[in-house]
């Protein structure tokens, strides 16, 4: 039976929804009370063992699927009218970014550029009273619409929206495809009702969708702003990492290259980078020699600095030399201090500009025998590759 529903809103003498929840016992026949609906009187029990309710006389019969929808819409133009706080929406576009048909770094079809949210409050933008089961005309005569909630603005410019209740049966596709904007809620039982007066954000989710907003294009400069945000927020060290290709730094993505170039230069500086396809033969004039590898075929514990010093004499230098205080390749000081020079005067590097020729003092450190050993399977010329300067092969 109808009657034992326990409907939570009535309307009051001067047509005011009020909640259950808001009316103390001892004040429970001050008012007369009409069901929004089928506007028979109401009665509100609050007692002491069952949840406090609205309920219809005996013999009266109302539906609760109207009932929902016919207070699901007073609900939500009396919040919009009374103006108390805002009437937020969230979308969410997954429109790429502006620069989405130029951008070199992602595949189109796969762009991982996040999608683009923004929080508006109508109360911002519709300054006209919302209005519920008002007839549409379309400019064609003949289509009549009747949304169940309309927010219209002064300014005629700016389309109105259409948000839409239902607890069973959604909105017809001649409604959605009507080019309206339309906000469409789901409400799946009584205990929803209080939800359309409680939530903060309307956001997209199962119950809540938008049709016809237009999505914003997203700034490629806000897309890297969100992420710093999230990266600082959940303490990333690595922020870089969290951006999209076409925000990252060249000397980032270089880096996570597996195709990994060594330079070593006759100063005994070294550095290295990724290198692209079309960048293999492109060799510093300037450097001694260098290395391409495969970072994913050699592995994390193939040594280019030792490939360097099995290829040519000259790549000598004091990280492999069994006087070098700092001790191995693992080191990242930029400063070498040599146990053979008192004081610790500071040694930066093996190489002399115009001879080209190490230390008269360099001793092979004995870690390196167990480099050997560790990469003895790596082969020159299928593994890596090493390019000697030609200016430097004969000893010049």
């Amino acid at each position: 039976m109808t009657n034992n529903v326990q409907y939570p809103y009535a309307l009051d003498e001067s047509k005011h929804l009020v909640y259950i929840e808001d009316i103390q016992k001892e004040h429970r026949h001050d008012h007369i009370y009409h069901c929004p609906e089928c506007g028979q009187e109401m009665r509100p029990r609050i007692g002491e063992h069952n949840a406090h309710h609205f309920a219809h006389s005996e013999n009266q019969k109302c539906g609760i699927e109207s009932y929902i929808h016919k207070t699901a819409k007073i609900l939500l133009a009396r919040r919009f009218n009374e103006r108390k706080r805002p009437f937020m929406i969230g979308l969410t576009s997954n429109r790429p970014c502006r620069l989405f048909e130029s951008c070199k770094e992602s595949d189109k079809s796969t762009c991982i550029c996040p999608p683009d949210y923004a929080e508006y409050d109508l109360l911002n933008y519709y300054d006209l009273p919302a209005v519920i089961e008002v007839d549409l005309v379309e400019s064609d005569g003949i289509t009549h619409f009747q949304p169940d909630v309309l927010l219209q603005s002064s300014k005629h410019s700016r389309k109105e929206i259409f948000i839409e209740v239902f607890y069973k049966h959604k909105s017809t596709k001649v409604k959605l495809a009507s080019g309206h904007q339309i906000i469409e809620i789901q409400v799946r039982g009584m205990e929803d009702l209080k939800m359309l007066d409680d939530t903060v954000c309307f956001k997209e989710s199962q119950d809540i969708r938008f049709y016809n907003f237009k999505p914003r294009s997203v700034n490629p400069d806000q897309i890297e702003a969100a992420v710093l945000k999230t990266a600082y927020s959940n303490d990333i060290k690595h922020i870089e990492s969290s951006l999209p290709p076409c925000k990252q730094s060249n000397e980032y993505k270089r880096k996570n290259f597996h195709i990994q170039r060594g330079v070593l230069f006759v100063s005994g500086k070294f550095f290295q980078t990724g290198v692209y396809e079309n960048e293999l033969n492109n060799h510093h004039l300037k450097a001694l020699m260098d290395i391409t590898f495969d970072v994913d075929k050699v592995g994390s514990t193939f040594n280019p600095l030792y490939a360097f010093a099995k290829k040519d004499h000259r790549a000598r230098f004091c990280n492999f030399c069994n006087y070098c205080i700092t001790g191995g390749i693992n080191d990242d000081s930029p400063m070498i201090w040599c146990k053979l020079v008192k004081n610790g005067t500071s040694r930066k590097g093996t190489f002399n500009k115009e001879i080209g020729v190490t230390c008269p003092h360099f001793k092979w450190a004995t870690w390196l025998d167990m480099v050997h050993y560790r990469e003895k399977d790596i082969v020159e010329g299928v593994d890596y590759s090493i390019w000697i300067n030609p200016a430097y092969l004969n000893g010049e």
